[in-house]
Parts: structure tokens; C-alpha cells; sequence
């Protein structure tokens, strides 16, 4: 297993908006090779877990193709780990945690039933032309079947809920990262 961490200032950057460069503390990024283990962790520059969102991505390397969804994500403030739901193929994971100056709530979500086509998720207000979302989710299922790693769409149909949809169904579990900004 091999770590790679560097780490990229949008301080030279100005992008208009909530999530944009001059809103952003730190980009930190690596990948995680040749993973065998149950749990994989990656040391980090320390984050405010607050005021932090983590991204990833993983790709089994096998013909089952398990992509993100065979992995779970933790973010903690010094370190993300990520842990094997399904399979035991060798793996490699990359992911990004990106820091933001400017929080005003961070709620995340954990739990989602994706079993259906859609979902509806009741969350704690939020300014909707001001939040962040990100949504990962988890398969049970084992299969190279596409419609159970399809990417799903989810948006805010209102400052009090979530709204996810596949286009089929799977047995799936879902965690938002929802980032409300100033």
C-alpha cells in the first residue's frame, strides 16, 4: 500500500460563488495503491472536519468491476479511511478533501435507503444557492450489473430536503456531505 498527498493552494484563483477559490482553505489529494486489506488509511494535514468535504473515487482491479461503491468513507482530522464493504479483490482508491473558510453548517447524512428508484431525505434547513452537496453511497451487492454503480442524481428540491434518484434498484446505502457556506 503507498500514499501520495500533495496539497493545492486556490489562493491565486477567484471564481465567483459559494464553493469558489477564495473560499477555499486547502486541496489536499492522493491515492491509495494495491489495497488487500479490510480498512485503508491515509495520514493528511489536519482539516477542521466541520468545515471539510472528502471525495474519492476506487476502482477494484479485478473483471468484477466494484468501483466507489465497494468502499466506505471516513474523514477524521487528521487522517481518511476508507473501508472494504464487498469483495476482497485488490483495490485503489484516490480521493481529494477540500477545506472552506467560510462554513456556516455541515450536516452529514448517513443511512440513506437507496433500495428504490428515489428517495426523498429530510435535513436541517440550509440556504439552497449557498450549499454544497455531495452524495456517496455503498453496495451490498456484488455484481457487475451497471444500474447498481450508476452515478445518482440529487439536488435540493427545498431548503428542508434531499432529493436522490437512480434509475433503478439495488440494494444500496447512501451518506450526503452537506456544506452550507456564507
Amino acid at each position: 500500500m503507498s500514499g501520495i498527498l500533495s496539497t493545492f493552494n486556490f489562493n491565486n484563483y477567484k471564481i465567483n460563488g459559494p464553493g469558489s477559490g477564495e473560499n477555499i482553505k486547502s486541496i489536499q489529494s492522493g491515492i491509495i495503491s494495491d489495497i488487500v486489506t479490510a480498512v485503508a488509511t491515509a495520514s493528511i494535514n489536519e482539516v477542521d472536519q466541520d468545515k471539510s468535504m472528502a471525495f474519492s473515487s476506487a476502482r477494484v482491479h479485478s473483471v468484477i468491476d466494484l468501483r466507489k461503491s465497494s468502499f466506505s468513507t471516513s474523514l477524521s482530522s487528521a487522517s481518511i479511511t476508507f473501508t472494504r464493504f464487498i469483495g476482497n479483490d485488490t483495490a485503489s482508491i484516490s480521493y481529494q478533501i477540500v477545506e472552506f473558510d467560510n462554513v456556516i453548517s455541515k450536516q452529514v447524512v448517513t443511512g440513506i435507503n437507496l433500495d428504490s428508484v428515489s428517495s426523498n431525505v429530510t435535513i436541517n434547513a440550509v440556504n439552497i444557492d449557498k450549499t454544497l452537496i455531495f452524495l456517496d453511497f455503498t453496495s451490498t451487492t456484488l455484481t457487475n450489473d451497471t444500474d447498481n454503480f450508476q452515478n445518482p442524481v440529487y439536488y435540493l428540491s427545498s431548503t428542508t430536503n434531499l432529493f436522490v434518484r437512480f434509475g433503478s434498484t439495488a440494494s444500496r446505502t447512501g451518506v450526503a456531505q452537506i456544506l452550507e457556506l456564507t
